[in-house]
């Protein structure tokens, strides 16, 4: 990915990875921070790699189940699908943004923290009380936090919980 920031001429790299996308982020800005511009990381796999997602993906899918099954009830005369919702900063570098849905199905969130700590005080964690594989980025909490690091450059210096 360097290579291509050199080749491209940039002084920095922009970069938004989601899912498994995430893990290439993670490195680029553990390995290059002064090259590292803005980079945004979508519903983190841990940096254990494909073995931890696949370990985690049960607790992801049990994490999310609650919230999927109550959407199915309540849905049921569109969707006929049950009546129950009981479920059987280096300062050269600019700070990563990490995105995590705290009941993704895909990327458990406790694999998003291992991430966040990787990445040290400089990354941000912004968690969203959502259920799916990705994070809902028309949620006024979450494309707030992204246009302020998009467009404005800034973070507010702390993890963020959005509702």
């Amino acid at each position: 990915m360097d290579r291509i920031r050199q080749a491209l001429g940039a002084r920095q790299l922009n970069y938004c990875g989601a899912s498994y996308g995430t893990s290439r982020g993670a490195v680029y800005a553990s390995m290059f921070p002064p090259n590292t511009g803005k980079i945004v990381l979508d519903s983190s796999t841990p940096p254990e790699g494909v073995t931890a997602v696949i370990r985690l993906t049960g607790e992801g899918v049990e994490t999310a189940f609650p919230a999927s099954a109550t959407w199915a009830a309540d849905h049921d005369s569109t969707t006929p699908c049950g009546r129950s919702a009981r479920p059987t900063r280096s300062p050269t570098a600019c700070p990563p943004l990490v995105l995590q849905n705290h009941a993704g199905p895909s990327t458990a969130y406790s694999g998003a923290l291992p991430v966040r700590a990787a990445l040290g005080r400089r990354a941000e964690l912004t968690t969203i009380d959502g259920a799916r594989h990705g994070v809902d980025l028309t949620h006024a909490c979450t494309a707030g936090r992204l246009t302020d690091f998009l467009c404005e450059d800034h973070l507010p210096g702390r993890d963020t919980a959005c509702p």
